[in-house]
């Protein structure tokens, strides 16, 4: 329990001391950015523009970009320095030099936190582009964070990272289509059925 103690204890010394109004403050940001997609979402139903299960996908999506932004950029405390990396690969190559969990870790999360988005996006599209809308989208998104944590000085900016996200938003977009295509046949068949 002391280690428990000590860890906590040590934890806390190291934040700066405007941490907690900066956590408020952000957290209410995230918060107002979860109500206005919300809004947004419930807009573009009530026009027609969205069916329910693209509803549901829109307000799902939304939390989860919340979610992600708050731990990426909005939750982190600022460092007292600016943080980069812009050599490609350099966690592969890390990985092959110097076989590391970590760095396994660290390229899993980066792979999996985008699958989701690249899972829910083309759901709320209709556009026959939509795969290719939802890596330009998904794009944006991953350069928005890591820009933003080269610019709150509350991460590092890696090339590896938008390598990683883009191929877990690739990934997401995979499971879409054979969810899609089996979604799709599956409800054909019931029209056939009650013909």
């Amino acid at each position: 329990m002391r280690g428990i103690e000590f860890i906590m204890t040590a934890t806390i010394k190291t934040l700066p001391s405007e941490f907690p109004g900066i956590f408020a403050q952000r957290m209410i940001l995230s918060l107002l950015l979860f109500i206005a997609l919300c809004v947004l979402s419930v807009v573009l139903y009530g026009s027609g523009k969205f069916i329910k299960l693209q509803l549901v996908a829109s307000i799902i999506l939304s939390a989860y970009v919340v979610v992600l932004l708050y731990f990426t950029v909005f939750g982190r405390y600022s460092h007292p320095e600016y943080s980069y990396q812009i050599y490609a690969f350099k966690s592969y190559k890390h990985l092959f030099e110097q076989f590391d969990w970590q760095s396994i870790r660290q390229i899993i999360i980066n792979i999996g936190m985008m699958i989701p988005i690249g899972f829910l996006l083309p759901a709320l599209m209709k556009n026959k582009h939509k795969y290719l809308l939802t890596l330009i989208s998904a794009l944006v998104l991953i350069l928005f964070i890591e820009i933003m944590q080269l610019v709150m000085q509350c991460g590092t900016f890696e090339v590896d990272d938008v390598v990683n996200n883009l191929l877990g938003t690739a990934i997401g977009l995979m499971l879409y289509k054979i969810f899609s295509t089996i979604y799709h046949k599956s409800k054909s068949q019931e029209e056939k059925q009650y013909e």
